[in-house]
């Protein structure tokens, strides 16, 4: 359990994304048939099998661009130097 967590925990994510695979494979085939009703109705139930509440709801600052710092050794500077040339 240490390792894997709780078993049965385990087995139902197991089991939703076997559904969740199931449920994708047949709006696709839905869709490519052009049955749009069968199509959106999978798509809807599909749709309800995520999370999306709030607590999953991107946290402020998170899309905001963010900026790095590298710092390269000054053989590999020394090499791209060179390679650049």
């Amino acid at each position: 359990m240490y390792v894997f967590g709780e078993l049965d925990m385990t087995d139902l994510k197991a089991e939703k994304r076997i559904i969740l695979e199931h449920k994708w494979n047949l709006y696709q085939q839905a869709r490519d048939e052009k049955n749009i009703e069968l199509a959106n109705k999978i798509l809807d139930e599909y749709y309800k099998m995520f999370d999306f509440s709030e607590k999953m709801a991107l946290e402020e600052g998170e899309l905001k661009a963010h900026q790095y710092n590298v710092i390269v050794d000054r053989g590999v500077r020394k090499f791209m130097h060179q390679q650049f040339n």
